[in-house]
């Protein structure tokens, strides 16, 4: 295939109007259209749909591309119309003639781009891929299969060597993964010596700034204050449901056009606030994380974070949404102290600590001294992070699971080796005669870091 420096340009200039790539995105355009796998971690705003956009129009055969949202998809499929590329996505509520028609479409070669989500292709759909001519297969806001793949969204897992499976590359696309996720991602897709394309996190065009508050009312005085200022559309990211509706409906009260979004919201509902926000008539929307992926809104001048996120990519991804027309906008993070202890409850909550699994094993365990009263809360924690069942009952925490029982295994070797699990387990509670710490004074085992 040609693929000379002139040819690509011709196709860029005629189908998308620009007369030259932005950073980054020839180097994984070059490297699928010669079938090698690529990751491409791109700047929000930094044009990651065209780097398949593009191979799609130039290869023979349909591009498969896995995203996560439907709104997502929708914006992505009005892209690809407008570029001239023949493309269908199968997303939501589809009748079957209609998949049946698509299907078709692809499998005679009438289609250039096809857009799926993760669910479709766990499902019968994922059989019918292999009689495709797939001539690529991407997958966009690549971070969820690392993200979500375990526990949220466990359909994610099937990506895990599809490319191999359909005899195509394969392209992972996303403006947030911190070096240990890349590592994950290339392992679970299967990614055979990968092209990377590491862009740099810098968008010069965002100021970046933080404020610590005092306490709710003077939270509340900030927020109002700095969203009455801003000269453009705003976006609040709240952590909750409640805070969502409360903070819009404080707003409203204060005389400002603003909207609620969030899951609980019905779908119609929440179709018409992107509506109304694209459209321009609507310029304050107070969202949870639901927002965002999908909503091409290119002025946003200000993301406020009413609380810090769960997460330094969420964070990273959520005010990425700000200046995407790179214009100067600004990010806003609300912190207080109090707010730092919420998110280390939300992790010790997610993975319980190593004294937790221990107490369930000793509970198991017999012989081990005598009956030992664990709450049920505990034992809840503990049979979450039993390893059983088939295949498709575990598939959502099975490496957060090995990963546990491993950490509780060192511990094990560790008690055995010394003074007896159970005097070792009180004195680590700080229930027994020994030294007491804190979180406890079982040491890390130098062979096993846990």
């Amino acid at each position: 295939m040609d693929i000379g420096d002139a040819g690509l340009r011709d196709e860029l200039k005629r189908r998308f109007g620009h007369d030259d790539f932005r950073p980054g995105q020839e180097s994984l355009i070059r490297a699928v259209l010669v079938g090698r796998d690529a990751i491409g971690l791109l700047p929000t705003g930094g044009g990651k749909s065209l780097t398949y956009l593009l191979p799609a129009a130039r290869l023979p055969g349909v591009t498969l591309v896995v995203s996560p949202l439907v709104a997502l998809m929708a914006d992505q499929l009005e892209r690809a119309r407008a570029a001239g590329l023949r493309a269908e996505a199968l997303a939501g509520r589809v009748a079957r003639s209609e998949v049946d028609r698509v299907m078709a479409d692809a499998k005679a070669g009438r289609l250039d781009l096809l857009l799926l989500a993760p669910e479709r292709i766990a499902g019968p759909l994922g059989r019918l891929l292999l009689e495709l001519p797939v001539a690529l297969l991407v997958v966009d806001e690549a971070h969820c299969v690392v993200q979500w793949g375990y526990d949220f969204r466990p359909d994610y897992l099937v990506l895990s060597g599809l490319g191999r499976t359909l005899g195509a590359p394969t392209l992972a696309l996303t403006a947030t993964a911190t070096p240990p996720v890349r590592r994950e991602l290339e392992r679970l897709l299967e990614l055979r010596n990968p092209e990377r394309v590491i862009q740099s996190f810098d968008r010069p065009n965002l100021r970046w700034r933080r404020r610590r508050v005092g306490g709710a009312t003077e939270r509340w005085r900030t927020l109002l204050r700095e969203v009455r200022a801003a000269t453009g559309p705003v976006l609040v990211y709240v952590t909750t449901r409640g805070d969502a509706e409360r903070l819009a409906e404080g707003l409203i009260r204060a005389g400002l056009r603003a909207r609620a979004y969030h899951a609980g919201r019905p779908p119609d509902e929440r179709a018409e606030v992107q509506r109304e926000l694209l459209g321009g008539r609507l310029d304050r929307v107070v969202c949870t994380n639901a927002f965002g992926m999908g909503v091409d809104k290119p002025d946003i001048r200000l993301v406020v974070h009413w609380k810090p996120p769960g997460s330094l990519e969420m964070y990273y991804q959520e005010a990425g949404r700000a200046g995407r027309d790179g214009l100067p906008s600004d990010v806003l993070l609300l912190w207080h102290p109090r707010d730092l202890d919420q998110l280390r409850r939300r992790v010790d909550s997610a993975f319980p600590r190593v004294a937790t699994l221990l107490l369930g094993w000793l509970r198991r365990r017999p012989g081990s001294g005598g009956p030992v009263d664990v709450p049920e809360a505990t034992l809840r924690a503990r049979d979450r992070l039993r390893l059983s069942g088939p295949f498709g009952g575990i598939v959502g925490s099975v490496r957060a699971r090995r990963a546990a029982l491993k950490r509780l295994h060192s511990v094990r070797r560790y008690l055995r080796a010394r003074r007896g699990p159970r005097t070792m387990l009180l004195t680590y509670l700080g229930e027994g005669s020994g030294p007491r710490s804190g979180r406890g004074m079982i040491p890390p085992n130098p062979s096993n870091r846990w």
